[in-house]
């Protein structure tokens, strides 16, 4: 009975994943010249932008730096309670 719980587990998973996996929107591929983007400072920028008319960050083709991975503190400013 353990058997089929988890093999009934994995072929839900594999559905799940080969269901998401793909992009048949013919976005054209955007080449930022191979240029490592700060994390950091991309994360930010999508935390502060009004979200009522934000649209969806492309994240084609970009290498993400991380400056601050030994800062507990990196995004404090952004996400204080100073409202």
């Amino acid at each position: 009975m353990r058997a089929v719980t988890h093999s009934v587990l994995l072929l839900g998973l594999v559905i799940g994943l080969a269901a998401c996996g793909g992009d048949d929107d013919d976005d054209p591929v955007v080449d930022n010249g191979n240029q490592a983007v700060n994390f950091t400072a991309f994360v930010k920028t999508q935390l502060a932008a009004d979200p009522d008319g934000r649209e969806p960050a492309s994240l084609n083709n970009r290498t993400f730096r991380q400056t601050d991975q030994d800062n507990p503190n990196a995004y404090d400013d952004i996400l204080s309670s100073s409202n």
